[in-house]
């Protein structure tokens, strides 16, 4: 068997490559940024972190959902608080933002669900005033 070259390009007939001309390394130890070819792409469009006009309706949305939910309980539990306007007020601040989808979607949910609380409030306020009207010992009060 024969013995191998040591220069692999001394039977081709080529010259070897040029070497590089100067050490990459050695101003930092690492190639500059363009040169990486492990280094991470440009995030696309729309894929990035949130921009702060789009948090702030995320929030607004959230906390007219929770306000109208806290609305419908305090319907369900007989006493009216301030959390169905205060959810209307919510929802229609945080589609002045120019949310995102998921954000419009619920604060629309907040504001339907706000003006439900809203109507069944009024419907079960009449419906106790007539019962309070309708009691015998009420109308005593009236007549004497």
């Amino acid at each position: 068997m024969p013995p191998l070259p040591t220069n692999p390009f001394a039977g081709a007939g080529t010259s070897p490559p040029p070497k590089p001309a100067g050490n990459p390394f050695a101003d930092g130890g690492f190639p500059p940024a363009s040169v990486n070819p492990y280094a991470s792409s440009p995030v696309p469009q729309g894929y990035g972190p949130p921009s702060q006009q789009n948090s702030a309706a995320m929030m607004l949305a959230v906390g007219s959902l929770v306000t109208a939910l806290m609305g419908l309980l305090s319907c369900a539990c007989c006493m009216f608080m301030p959390f169905p306007p205060i959810s209307l007020l919510l929802g229609i601040g945080a589609l002045f933002q120019k949310p995102d989808q998921s954000a419009r979607i619920i604060a629309i949910l907040g504001i339907v669900l706000s003006a439900l609380s809203l109507i069944l409030f009024a419907v079960l306020m009449i419906i106790g005033l007539a019962g309070a009207a309708m009691d015998p010992q009420f109308q005593q009060g009236f007549g004497k």
